[in-house]
């Protein structure tokens, strides 16, 4: 009981002497009641604002700058041209890589055999597997669906008929008539029977019974043919081998009909094969090489500085390696150091106040994007 009362005396004597001290210096008090909260601790530190994206432009090649459109402070989009550097002999070797692998090519297209024309294949004269050389017999076509008759026509005659033109062809064993038309009027004269003629191709649609060899006249225009003609094919060709290989795939049979231009067989042929990838590979590197000469600018962004110019000579002893610097400051990073003891109160999305020096009044609100885990 004593000490409760020692203590209370204690307490009011502080309380009298702190309310006369009051009147003297009236010191302002505020009491709060006791109660659970957060503890808000603020880190603060100072570093520097800049670009989440930044390019050093360089040159790997040397030459005279053609070209420079752009200026320090520009806004430039990805891909626009910065520099254009003369080419000179890059140039060169792609023109003759350009060259060579259309050489190449086009013996690499000889091993594929297609058909000179649309026809019938009538015989096949190679095997899956045989060597061939230059020149040797592949495949015989024929158009079997359209035969052709070349008969002298008296010159005066002749003069008077076109190409295109309506024709009739009587067959001399059976007088069965044919229409065709008048495909060539030759103009060279011959003697034939006596008199002066001019050759006429007539084309006939074979109906199925007509074989070369057969013998036939026509008339034409009102007009007669001075003799009589053969039938033969409109077209009958032997496919030749352009080049050498070994037959490695037959794709007709005997007796198929095949339009022109369409694949027959391939040929292969290991060093045509390879002499073509080489090239393929040289013009790629040639290509490769030349862009060197163009340099564009890897991402948008702001140039921030431009070291050279528009007739600059670009050397090993100039420090050509750098040309231009780009920031992209549409997104912007703001770095600073935190003490060991408070960075585990840090995680990675917690608000940032930046304010720039410049910009006093305004403050910015982003946020922690990464914490470094090497420490300093």
């Amino acid at each position: 009981m004593v000490l409760l009362l020692a203590v209370g005396g204690a307490g009011w004597w502080f309380m009298s002497r702190a309310d006369n001290k009051q009147g003297a210096d009236s010191p302002a008090y505020r009491y709060q009641l006791v109660e659970r909260a957060d503890i808000i601790s603020t880190l603060e530190g100072v570093g520097t604002v800049q670009p989440v994206n930044s390019y050093t432009v360089k040159a790997l090649v040397t030459g005279e700058v053609l070209s420079a459109p752009f200026k320090e402070g520009d806004m430039i989009e990805a891909g626009q041209l910065l520099y254009q550097i003369d080419a000179g002999k890059a140039q060169n070797s792609y023109t003759i890589s350009q060259l060579n692998l259309q050489d190449a090519q086009a013996d690499f297209d000889k091993l594929k055999v297609g058909a000179p024309a649309s026809g019938q294949v009538v015989k096949i004269h190679c095997a899956l597997g045989d060597s061939v050389n230059v020149g040797s017999q592949l495949i015989y076509l024929r158009d079997r669906n359209t035969m052709q008759l070349e008969l002298p026509f008296q010159i005066a005659d002749a003069e008077q008929l076109q190409t295109g033109q309506p024709a009739e062809v009587i067959l001399e064993s059976t007088g069965q008539r044919i229409a065709g038309t008048i495909k060539e009027i030759a103009s060279v004269e011959q003697v034939s029977n006596g008199v002066l003629t001019h050759k006429v191709t007539i084309l006939v649609a074979n109906p199925g019974s007509l074989q070369e060899g057969y013998w036939a006249t026509a008339e034409a225009g009102g007009f007669t043919a001075v003799r009589s003609g053969i039938f033969d094919y409109s077209y009958s060709e032997q496919v030749l081998a352009k080049c050498r290989g070994d037959v490695a795939e037959i794709l007709v049979q005997e007796g198929a009909e095949v339009r022109q231009g369409q694949t027959l067989l391939r040929l292969t042929d290991s060093s045509v094969e390879n002499t073509l990838h080489r090239a393929q590979i040289e013009l790629q590197n040639a290509q490769a090489a030349l862009d060197d000469y163009t340099i564009t600018s890897p991402i948008a962004g702001t140039v921030i500085e431009k070291k050279f110019e528009q007739g600059d000579t670009i050397d090993s002893n100039n420090n050509a390696s750098e040309m231009a610097v780009i920031y992209d400051m549409r997104q912007l990073e703001f770095v600073m150091n935190v003490d060991e003891l408070d960075i585990g109160l840090m995680q990675v999305g917690q608000p940032v106040q930046v304010v720039a020096d410049e910009l006093q009044v305004q403050e910015f609100t982003v946020y922690v994007s990464k914490i470094i885990i090497k420490g300093n």
